[in-house]
């Protein structure tokens, strides 16, 4: 079983880049070249965030750290999945198999930390809701220029806190490479990680992408089959569904499929959030 197994079961005629000395690259190269993947090696010294912009999957290997620490924020930006081996705590999708330990202690991709655009502003400083909680979330994704443009994702939580009143919580951000599916999803999980205790969930979504893997029963099919669809093709998107499933354990989740644009006030609102954030990354660049 390969090192990497989870994340190159995805990777058949990917795009891949790979940056550092052959000496330090070398066994990621050939598990890449083994998967299928389109593998582009950046020798050591010579990566400029250009040569990236196509790229499926980064693996960061430069002997200078620095260099690492850009590479790794112009993908953030770019919603581009990045690893750099010597510091695997940054690891930004799941690369272990089962019964190795993931040394961040997750499951999925967490692509976009540090190169985020985007706001996390509440209306209140309150605590989040109980253990045991009802809350209300509404997600919504957005993408410009679908599948290859700017986009962001917006969340709003409403929850009644111990003190008897209604808090809101909004949550966005705006990645400069991405999709509108996988805004939908990073909706949702970035939501759903944001409770600390379990909660009662009613997520409400106009993407029925998302509703209908989990009211439909999809997702229980893919990972039955080892994530394949039903035209056995590998599924898209499987790191942020593997985030997905992680990040609903704790919760009793209930997915409601809300029509977009139709006058609902917090789905409205989602959509201002998400397009906004991707507005405002297509603005600068993303860097």
């Amino acid at each position: 079983m390969k090192k990497y197994f989870q994340v190159f079961l995805s990777l058949e005629n990917k795009k891949a880049a790979v940056i550092g000395p052959s000496t330090a690259t070398k066994n990621i190269v050939n598990e890449l070249t083994e998967c299928g993947a389109q593998v582009k090696v950046i020798e050591n010294g010579r990566y400029k965030r250009e040569m990236i912009l196509d790229s499926d999957i980064v693996f960061a290997c430069d002997a200078n750290p620095a260099v690492n620490e850009d590479i790794y924020a112009a993908c953030g930006c770019m919603g581009i999945p990045v690893y750099i081996p010597s510091r695997p705590e940054k690891c930004s999708f799941f690369l272990y198999p089962a019964g190795e330990k993931d040394p961040m202690g997750d499951v999925g991709s967490q692509v976009s930390v540090s190169g985020e655009k985007g706001n996390q502003n509440t209306d209140d400083l309150s605590a989040g809701p109980a253990a045991g909680s009802d809350v209300e979330m509404y997600t919504d994704g957005a993408a410009r220029g679908n599948p290859n443009g700017p986009g962001g994702y917006g969340v709003v939580i409403i929850y009644t806190g111990a003190d008897g009143k209604k808090h809101k919580k909004e949550l966005s951000k705006g990645y400069a490479k991405t999709t509108n599916n996988r805004m939908e999803l990073m909706a949702a999980i970035v939501g759903l990680e944001s409770l600390t205790e379990p909660c009662n969930v009613t997520l409400h979504s106009d993407s029925q992408y998302l509703v209908k893997a989990f009211n439909d029963n999809w997702i229980s099919g893919w990972v039955k089959n080892g994530w394949k669809n039903s035209q056995k093709q590998p599924v898209k998107n499987i790191d942020l569904w593997k985030r997905l499933l992680k990040a609903r354990e704790m919760h009793n989740v209930r997915f409601v499929w809300v029509k977009g644009h139709d006058g609902d006030e917090y789905n409205e609102r989602c959509d201002y959030l998400a397009t906004s954030a991707a507005d405002a990354v297509g603005r600068t660049g993303g860097f």
